[in-house]
């Protein structure tokens, strides 16, 4: 199996803060990838469902019907799909699937508890069937669905940090109890909980209600200080989003933009550890010339989108779960470790 990288192209205003592209968050091709995929993977069967739910999103993929083991889902036209695809045009790969092609069918995917080697988990399997009389694409749909969710049930926390915003407990916590100075600059690694697109993130944010424009992040690995564990791996993460805008009238001049900011994480000890870094924007301006804009309509026509969903959404953006970002702490605290 052979991957190639892809990194979204971000603009960042701050030379304090870098994102990157996580091993999930990423166009993927996969070559020799197959219309059914069964795996096991060494986690609970809730956190490999909500992990599944983040990759459909991402890669335009719409549930039909959900009985909890067992979901039917297909492709969604319009909207999302087109935000993958000129994603995807950024990052130097053609077609809605991240380089397998361009197919529309229909998804069954199954989850039941499983134990292999004595690690207890979840077997997930999924097939892919293109629509009856699907003239082009492929059937290997299955196996980038099966890569991004594998790899977000890897690098996320199976706790929810919303609700424990410290993160799981270590296993051995140190015994002494003690207090840790955590320095100012101090590296922290973030990772975005859920995807971002700004179709229905417009929806959802409203200026009176200043939750509503909050963001979930978790810490992506251990901060550690002399020895000590300050800041745990899945603990949360809260950033903010400060401008939603959509797109203009002239839609083949101008992107919809996602402007947030990361605030803080949480330590050990409950404490609200403020981040310094400037503000990230996802999307903006983008001209396009008639011959691609062409190009890019055939591309949508193939899935028998109606030029109103191209128009109405070509200039959409996206934020995949698992992104990653390098933040840095904004000033000195004493961290309480230890029982």
């Amino acid at each position: 199996m052979l991957s190639v990288r892809y990194s979204i192209l971000w603009v960042l205003s701050s030379a304090l803060l870098s994102a990157q592209t996580a091993p999930c968050g990423r166009q993927t091709i996969v070559a020799g990838g197959s219309s059914q995929e069964e795996r096991f993977l060494p986690a609970p069967a809730e956190h490999v469902r909500t992990s599944l739910f983040k990759a459909m999103s991402a890669m335009a993929i719409t549930v039909k019907k959900d009985n909890r083991t067992e979901i039917f889902a297909k492709f969604e036209v319009g909207n999302k799909a087109v935000a993958r695809m000129h994603e995807n045009n950024k990052a130097g790969v053609k077609g809605f699937s991240g380089g397998t092609g361009t197919a529309y069918g229909e998804f069954r995917i199954g989850l039941r508890p499983d134990t292999e080697h004595g690690v207890q988990g979840t077997r997930l399997s999924i097939e892919f069937h293109k629509r009856r009389m699907q003239i082009g694409g492929n059937q290997d749909q299955a196996t980038p669905l099966m890569e991004e969710t594998a790899c977000l049930v890897r690098i996320l926390s199976a706790s929810d940090p919303l609700l424990n915003p410290r993160g799981p407990a270590a296993a051995s916590p140190p015994s002494e109890k003690k207090t840790v100075r955590l320095p100012e600059d101090t590296p922290v690694k973030v990772l975005l909980r859920e995807v971002l697109y700004s179709k229905d993130v417009r929806k959802k944010v409203k200026k009176e209600d200043p939750d509503s424009s909050l963001i979930p992040f978790e810490v992506a690995e251990d901060v550690v200080v002399d020895g000590a564990t300050v800041v745990r791996r899945g603990a949360l993460g809260t950033g903010r989003l400060t401008q939603v805008k959509g797109t203009s009238n002239d839609s083949r001049e101008k992107q919809a933009i996602l402007d947030f900011v990361i605030d803080k994480v949480t330590a050990v000890d409950g404490q609200a550890v403020s981040i310094s870094a400037g503000p990230i924007t996802a999307g903006g301006r983008r001209r396009t010339g008639s011959a691609r804009f062409m190009r890019d309509f055939v591309e949508v026509a193939k899935g028998a989108a109606s030029a109103v969903d191209y128009f109405t959404s070509v200039y959409q953006t996206m934020v995949r779960a698992g992104t990653g970002f390098d933040v840095v702490t904004d000033g000195t605290y004493n961290i309480e470790v230890g029982k």
